[in-house]
């Protein structure tokens, strides 16, 4: 937990490119760190490998019924389904990103912030308003307040082994329906983990507010958010089915693009050379005004940067695929049961494919020929990250626009290191910065 990349490396090191670790409660999982192999597993049908099996960690945190979790034709039929909604990405998007980053960073000139705080409320922001369409500002701060109270008492270190080993969907439910209502008669304080069954509680009934919300307005040419098209789609989703997907938006696409933005900044501030040509483009691309769709094709070195960042600090170090049927993969015999995982965090260190692959080097995506089928930091295949363009997108507005407005500088920061946080990774520490207008 404190070292996974590192830790990797050195199992990697002692016995080769495949490699099967053993975790308490889970199945064994065989972690594939060649190219070969890792693509093979990305084309394999659905009948011998199985994506959604292997994310059952997740029905605690996003609930059963999300894309995640399905697989073969009900997969396929969802995925279709939710394609366009996130591809649909236009100047709306990009201009309430921009506002949103300025009405986070504009009150807090000439202060000292910690940047980690600063990018998670940004990016949950943006999500609450694009993704599920919520302008009502009061709405929109409780399903922001409770979101990160929901995040921050999940990773409890004993609740977060119960729904990691328990059936999460019944854990769950059972939060609900059991130990939620002990917090109205005034026995939360006894009751243990009274405040997150509450927190639940209330983040579903507001999440259904929201849908019921959208599918009243389904007419409405106005609304172009996430929610609004996926309740207008083919594909007749449920509210139950509606609420997991959106609870997986929020809390998949908030943690780890945020995440990003942490790596960005310490990469550019540890980096005057990187920034400085970061910043020319900028200059040259954007100038004072904001940042619009139009520009950003143009923005090829910031998209390196961020590019690079995500091989280096994968939010999510590997993927996995539950063995429905016994197979043999690279020469590797696998039983049904257990789970291969393409480990990213490997893939993207391999020096047969990237040169000085411990090198922070953003030029490698404009200057080499980099095969990117070896960038999978959204996974791969007919499950990569639905959410990759929307992240990519907002990941590109929000730091174009902190760079043109603002000047960061670091404050105290020790040697970053890449840590495990709950499902994703994350900064070792705080990452405490000084902002000033920079125009």
């Amino acid at each position: 937990m404190r070292d996974p990349v590192g830790y990797l490396e050195r199992c990697r090191r002692r016995y080769g490119p495949v490699f099967t670790l053993r975790w308490p409660g889970m199945p064994p999982m065989v972690y594939f760190a060649e190219l070969g192999p890792i693509r093979e597993i990305f084309r394999a049908s659905p009948d011998v490998l199985r994506g959604g099996e292997s994310n059952v960690v997740l029905d605690f945190i996003a609930g059963p019924r999300s894309v995640a979790r399905l697989d073969g034709a009900a997969h396929k039929q969802r995925r279709r389904g939710m394609h366009t909604p996130f591809t649909r990405l236009g100047p709306r998007y990009a201009a309430a990103m921009a506002d949103n980053t300025l009405r986070e960073f504009s009150p807090r000139e000439g202060q000292i912030l910690e940047f980690r705080a600063a990018s998670q409320a940004l990016s949950l922001r943006n999500l609450i308003q694009c993704a599920l369409g919520v302008e009502d500002p009061a709405r929109a701060e409780r399903l922001h307040a409770l979101m990160l109270e929901f995040i921050a008492r999940s990773l409890n270190p004993v609740m977060a082994l119960s729904w990691m080993l328990l059936p999460g969907a019944s854990l769950r439910a059972f939060m609900i329906r059991r130990v939620a209502p002990l917090t109205r008669r005034g026995w939360g304080k006894r009751v243990r983990f009274a405040a997150l069954s509450r927190v639940i509680a209330e983040l579903d009934a507001l999440l259904y507010a929201t849908i019921a919300e959208a599918r009243r307005e389904l007419h409405d040419a106005r609304r172009v958010d996430v929610l609004s098209l996926l309740a207008r789609g083919d594909e007749a989703l449920r509210d139950e089915e509606l609420r997991d997907e959106l609870m997986a938006i929020l809390v998949a696409g908030h943690e780890t693009t945020s995440t990003t933005l942490d790596w960005a900044i310490i990469e550019l501030c540890a980096r005057p050379r990187v920034m400085a040509r970061a910043l020319a483009e900028l200059d040259e691309v954007v100038g004072e005004a904001a940042v619009t769709v139009d520009a950003l094709p143009r923005l090829r070195y910031l998209r390196a940067v961020l590019y690079e960042c995500l091989r280096l600090h994968p939010p999510v170090p590997a993927v996995g695929r539950r063995v429905a049927t016994a197979t043999e993969l690279a020469g590797v015999s696998l039983p049904r049961g257990v789970v291969v995982s393409p480990s990213i965090a490997l893939l993207h260190r391999d020096p047969n494919l990237w040169s000085a692959p411990q090198r922070f080097s953003p030029e490698r995506f404009l200057d080499e020929q980099v095969d990117r089928a070896s960038l999978i930091a959204f996974g791969g295949g007919t499950r990569t990250c639905l959410g990759k363009p929307f992240s990519l997108f907002q990941l590109q507005v929000v730091l174009a626009t902190l760079l043109t407005r603002f000047t960061i500088e670091p404050v105290d920061w020790p040697s970053a290191r890449l840590v495990q946080r709950g499902l994703f990774t994350g900064v070792s520490h705080p990452v405490r910065v000084k902002v000033a207008r920079r125009r």
